[in-house]
């Protein structure tokens, strides 16, 4: 039943409408260790977990991937190390920025490729956007140390917006433009067997394997989640033909069409469905 328009005007003021959501600074995403099965792989390409971490001015948003093995030893120091993100809409299914044989059920909209390779310090990295076709579009800051390896990379250049709710996985993989994820944090198993095997991480709240999700710090206004969620409806239109307006599915923090009773925790985000 839509909500009737006399209470709406309770909830918003107009299509400017915004809803205060709370600060996440970090947020911690733990994985299965011993797991990888590929010929040849060794701990420091085994995730152990990963921290998302947006810093105080929310300029900068940084995946700090823990490994089992230091990336700075000897015999250890060829890894790549890979982040699919989807953050607002159109993007694919299949494949990615460095063409690996991984794919992203949500719509990968940006590719991180980075490496760690010898000389202790030797790191790079890529950012790409995907509108049709890959192109690269900025360069992340890259760095390693004992325990793991860092990328850091400004919000605007994965396209996030404040109180955007966006889905990702970070994965491991070797040097070969054919190698696969070796390891996935999305996976809580054996992620590929072997080299060129494929991997797909599935949608949210799917299973096996769902991607990941993170809420931006901040406030996403009700222009930009109609934008993504409602082909820039009004307030008091029913996008979806749920039964229920865009304002209300809006207050609620709704990122899909299903309708959720409770809010949840003042969160609000993006469309995450593929």
């Amino acid at each position: 039943m839509k909500a009737p328009k006399s209470y709406f005007s309770i909830l918003c003021a107009g299509a400017a409408m915004t809803c205060i959501a709370g600060a996440q600074t970090t947020q911690s995403y733990a994985d299965a260790v011993g797991e990888i099965a590929t010929p040849g792989s060794g701990p420091h390409i085994d995730i152990t977990s990963v921290n998302v971490t947006v810093n105080a001015a929310a300029t900068d948003i940084t995946f700090r991937i823990n490994l089992a093995g230091s990336p700075l030893d000897s015999g250890q120091n060829w890894g790549k190390y890979l982040v699919g993100i989807r953050s607002g809409g159109n993007g694919t299914a299949t494949g990615n920025g460095w063409v690996r044989p991984i794919n992203f059920t949500p719509g990968m909209t940006h590719w991180i490729g980075t490496w760690a390779d010898a000389g202790g310090d030797t790191c790079g990295g890529q950012v790409w956007t995907y509108s049709s076709g890959w192109s690269t579009t900025s360069t992340p800051t890259v760095t390693k140390d004992a325990t793991g390896v860092i990328i850091t990379s400004p919000v605007t250049a994965l396209g996030l917006i404040p109180g955007e709710t966006f889905a990702f996985d970070v994965y491991t993989s070797g040097g070969g433009s054919n190698d696969g994820a070796v390891d996935a944090l999305s996976s809580p198993t054996t992620s590929i067997s072997n080299w060129g095997d494929t991997f797909t991480t599935a949608a949210l709240g799917s299973s096996p394997r769902p991607a990941l999700k993170f809420t931006m710090p901040g406030t996403l206004t009700f222009v930009d989640w109609s934008a993504d969620n409602a082909n820039n409806g009004t307030a008091n239109e029913d996008f979806d033909n749920d039964g229920v307006t865009n304002g209300v599915e809006y207050f609620m923090g709704e990122i899909s069409s299903s309708f959720r009773s409770n809010p949840p925790s003042g969160r609000r985000g993006r469309h995450l469905a593929a």
